[in-house]
């Protein structure tokens, strides 16, 4: 018995022993950035092991750019910090944007609200859209975190609502929009020289896809899911051996009427290869190479989850 409290009492020391060393040694706050450094200063230091640059959710809701200056997360989390503001304007609303593997941001828009506040370098317009017979602006554009500067892009299809997955060779494949580009496919290579721009395919996809979901696959292809009115799946590339398309009837079954509520399906990759597919309140998993259901799971209760619509499609 006594050795069991002389043990007991032993291993509450060891303990309160590790307690206060991790005490210690804890970090008592962020380098907090000096408000007279100009932005480019402090976002040069992204280089520091202690700190790593974020654009703020600001991006979806304006054409400004923001970052957190501490060099703990953590503390930010508890509410220390601060934020600066990068560049009062970028002149493109981030819809969209996409980190590339070069620490740099491509951000872009839908391009039949008008023309941007950002102008497309000479000789580079869009024409024949549905907004503008002639647009010479750019609605989108490539961020560089490091340097804090952005140079315009040209998209030339709308991509409202348009879906995306990025391959294993870094390359964003970005597919479907809106009107002229719901049956678009289009491609960016990232690069370090200034030279890389949007690409659209010759090849289009079978479906219109409006609000669909792109998800990457084991052998490098990507799977589009969805869209409004679109119950079907498909791939990009395609195989020679493949349909075109695949008829997906879940999609129609958890469409609500008016609403739709299964827009932007949620997708996960499983670690057997299939596919979990989550849309309205329902999820299943999907066997695509067969395209059969392999297993549902019970409905959720309460509010549908997917994105809804209120306008007829």
């Amino acid at each position: 018995m006594a050795f069991k409290s002389l043990s007991f009492f032993f291993l509450l020391l060891v303990i309160l022993s590790l307690f206060t060393l991790s005490s210690q040694h804890r970090p008592r706050g962020g380098r907090q950035h000096d408000p007279s450094m100009p932005p480019d200063s402090f976002s040069s230091s992204a280089s520091s092991s202690r700190f790593q640059p974020h654009i703020s959710a600001s991006l979806f809701f304006s054409s400004s750019l923001t970052l957190p200056t501490t060099s703990h997360y953590s503390d930010t989390m508890v509410g220390g910090g601060e934020w600066s503001l990068l560049q009062e304007t970028i002149g493109v609303s981030a819809m969209h944007m996409q980190l590339l593997y070069n620490n740099k941001v491509l951000i872009f828009d839908r391009t039949d609200f008008g023309p941007s506040n950002l102008t497309l370098p000479p000789g580079k317009c869009r024409y024949n859209d549905e907004a503008v017979p002639q647009d010479c602006t750019a609605h989108s554009l490539l961020y560089d975190v490091a340097s804090n500067t952005y140079r315009p892009l040209l998209v030339i299809t709308d991509v409202w609502c348009s879906s995306r997955a990025v391959n294993s060779e870094g390359i964003l494949i970005q597919t479907g929009g809106y009107h002229g580009g719901d049956h678009k496919i289009r491609l960016f290579r990232p690069c370090d020289d200034d030279q890389c721009d949007w690409i659209e395919l010759d090849q289009n996809l079978t479906v219109h896809r409006w609000y669909s979901s792109d998800h990457i696959l084991p052998d490098g292809r990507v799977i589009i899911v969805g869209g409004r009115s679109s119950f079907s799946y498909e791939f990009f590339p395609k195989n020679t051996f493949e349909n075109s398309f695949y008829y997906f009837p879940f999609l129609k079954e958890t469409t609500d009427l008016i609403e739709e509520n299964n827009l932007y399906p949620f997708l996960y990759l499983l670690p057997d290869g299939n596919l979990f597919v989550f849309a309205n309140q329902r999820s299943i998993v999907l066997d695509y190479k067969k395209n059969k259901i392999v297993k549902e799971f019970p409905v959720i209760p309460g509010e549908k989850r997917t994105y809804r619509q209120q306008d007829p499609p």
